[in-house]
């Protein structure tokens, strides 16, 4: 997501609360982990467009979070497809010989209604 992140102060710049200009955006939650900062390896150190405020696991936590997404995405979808399949089950064995006719409301669903 672009979110505006607003301008960094340039006294701000540097300090604990905004140490390098990536570091703008994490208390938004829009930041991006620097990689190298807790590895005292960062060469850009001010200049830097990483966050120098996220710990180090930030990344590791971020990518597990995105894959349970992204699987609870999966199962929704197929869900979604299941349900979609029984209800289409459902119509073509409640439709009376007729195709224009009224559905036969008396015929049993091959699901259970009530289950979410």
């Amino acid at each position: 997501a672009n979110v505006p992140v607003p301008p960094i102060p340039p006294d701000a710049l540097g300090t604990p609360e905004c140490p390098s200009v990536g570091s703008a955006g994490h208390f938004a939650g829009v930041c991006k982990p620097c990689d190298f900062v807790h590895r005292n390896s960062c060469r850009t150190g001010i200049a830097c467009k990483f966050c120098h405020l996220c710990g180090p696991d930030e990344n590791k936590r971020r990518k597990k979070q995105k894959q349970g997404l992204v699987r609870a995405m999966r199962r929704f979808e197929q869900e979604v497809a299941q349900a979609t399949s029984n209800l289409a089950t459902a119509l073509k064995a409640c439709s009376s010989s007729s195709p224009d006719g009224p559905l036969d409301m008396s015929c049993s669903f091959p699901f259970d209604p009530a289950r979410p």
